[in-house]
């Protein structure tokens, strides 16, 4: 038995009278994660995704991965991001991610973390990200500020001010090949050792600014 199943930077819902994963030799996740139910993991040595009494799950949900501040942003908590740990909005601001058009929302927003190795946005898995942007927001970290492994684009007609509180590590960091950062209409400042950087050993990575 050698099937092996890979799941890239995708939304998949699997159900099973029996299972909803089973009966493969390798199970591989890229750029997602299982969300639900709560402690459902793949077993290698069950062959399957069970759950935390050993059973084969008979429903999975599996979500691209998105972090704010350390939280991983999922259809459940998607629109309680002010609730979040680090992340302040304003009385009249707004902050939430609609998972069906990839489309994180920022009016008054900051999300400012320190010591705890926590970048303030990780988009590790969201191919397309759209990050709408209106009043004045602002990211902080001490490590990698906004980590883009997936394509992103910022776009608004607000401010976005990224901040590495530390001066030794990345405001904006296209960290994978084929990576593509956008930047349209709106004021942008970005700071650090270095404000905006690929990485050198990837390929086919690209800034546009419209």
């Amino acid at each position: 038995q050698n099937e092996t199943l890979i799941i890239k930077n995708a939304t998949v819902t699997a159900k099973g009278t029996e299972a909803a994963i089973a009966d493969l030799k390798t199970f591989t996740l890229e750029g997602c994660r299982i969300i639900a139910p709560a402690g459902v993991e793949w077993k290698a040595e069950n062959k399957a995704v069970v759950d935390a009494g050993g059973n084969k799950a008979k429903e999975v949900r599996i979500e691209p991965e998105l972090y704010i501040a350390g939280t991983l942003v999922t259809s459940l908590n998607c629109n309680a991001l002010k609730d979040i740990k680090g992340v302040t909005v304003a009385p009249d601001g707004e902050f939430k991610y609609d998972p069906a058009s990839k489309t994180l929302t920022m009016k008054g927003v900051t999300v400012s973390v320190g010591n705890d190795g926590k970048n303030a946005i990780h988009n590790k898995g969201i191919e397309g990200l759209k990050i709408v942007v209106s009043g004045t927001n602002r990211l902080e970290s001490n490590i990698v500020v906004l980590y883009a492994a997936a394509s992103i684009e910022i776009k608004g007609r607000g401010s976005l001010t990224v901040i590495n509180k530390s001066n030794a590590n990345i405001g904006i960091y296209l960290a994978s090949s084929n990576t593509t950062v956008t930047i349209s209409d709106i004021s942008l400042e970005v700071s650090g050792k270095w404000g905006i950087s690929g990485e050198p050993r990837k390929t086919n990575q690209a800034l546009i600014l419209k």
